[in-house]
């Protein structure tokens, strides 16, 4: 073998060496190529599913705003519907409070009324003689005797009450108007309506009157009561603490003292 052939031998096996240096470095190049492409792939898809549920999520959004803008309507609707039923059962039921004035439960010509404690009566009584009524009774209607009308303690009348004479006791309420000859209100009465009585009014202490009082006789009001504009024919005297707002007398006035 001469020089040449050892040179050629040496060069191919170089060239050999050099072809599998070439190939190792390809096949690394081709192995990392792919394992980027795995991982960049990868992400894509991760961000063309966050997008798909991104975009699931707004519809989902707005189907909730939807729903929920459909369920303020129907509380709304509820809620109109709910105050029609209120307001129709408020007018119902000044209807029926209407016929219980209008309406006589007890009606007796020649003889007394007397109700023990505790009763509530739908209607009114009437009668030519008297009326007596126990302590707790409510009166859904209106009171007409023909002499006199007593209620016990905590009496509640709806209607007007209507007699010769007039006497209550202690914590009575009147809703109606009050009229007749003589009247005596025990203490701590509420009346609501108009009182008109012709020859003597007497009013408790702690009693408040919230409309006009007026009486062509005499007035007499106890203390620490309130009342709106009293007017009499006659004398009036008021008791200490008493207030009035406004005072119409033809007769004597009579103030109470104040407290010092």
């Amino acid at each position: 073998m001469g020089l040449f052939d050892k040179g050629k031998d040496e060069v191919i096996e170089s060239l050999r060496r050099m072809a599998t240096e070439l190939r190792d470095e390809n096949s690394r190049l081709t192995r990392e190529l792919e394992t980027y492409r795995k991982e960049y792939g990868g992400v894509s898809k991760l961000r063309e599913v966050a997008e798909r549920l991104t975009e699931d999520n707004q519809a989902l959004l707005d189907k909730v705003e939807n729903f929920t803008e459909t369920e303020r309507q129907l509380k709304q609707m509820i809620e109109e519907k709910n105050l029609e039923i209120s307001e129709l059962q408020q007018v119902i039921q000044q209807k029926k409070d209407e016929i219980s004035l209008k309406t006589f439960a007890i009606v007796a010509r020649d003889s007394d009324i007397s109700l023990s404690d505790d009763l509530v009566l739908t209607g009114g009584l009437k009668t030519s003689r008297s009326i007596h009524l126990g302590d707790g009774v409510i009166i859904k209607g209106n009171i007409e005797a023909g002499e006199e009308v007593h209620l016990g303690d905590k009496n509640m009348v709806y209607g007007d009450v209507v007699a010769s004479t007039v006497k209550s006791k202690a914590e009575c309420e009147f809703k109606g108007s009050i009229k007749g000859k003589d009247a005596s209100l025990g203490d701590r009465n509420i009346i609501n309506s108009p009182v008109n009585i012709e020859v003597q009014l007497e009013i408790g202490n702690f009693c408040e009157v919230k409309e006009d009082v007026y009486c062509k006789g005499d007035i007499y009001v106890g203390s620490d009561s309130v009342l709106q504009k009293v007017m009499c024919d006659g004398s009036l005297k008021i008791g200490s603490r008493t207030t009035v707002q406004r005072i119409v007398s033809k007769g004597v006035v009579e103030l109470g003292r104040l407290p010092k």
